[in-house]
């Protein structure tokens, strides 16, 4: 089996202030899949964080 690698880029839109993610190879301007504004600002490595654990339900 091999390996896949995604590259991913993440957006926070300006509007609504949600947080989503596109293919890294998209060059135009995304669109909020949300609210369908494209006003975004392109987050850093830094400006992201995920949970260190996801508790498993049960």
């Amino acid at each position: 089996m091999r390996k896949q690698v995604y590259v991913m880029a993440f957006y926070r839109c300006e509007v609504c202030e949600d947080v989503y993610a596109i293919d890294g190879g998209v060059t135009e301007e995304p669109a909020c899949p949300y609210c369908g504004q494209t006003y975004c600002k392109h987050l850093k490595d830094q400006e992201i964080s995920l949970p260190a654990k996801i508790k498993r339900i049960k």
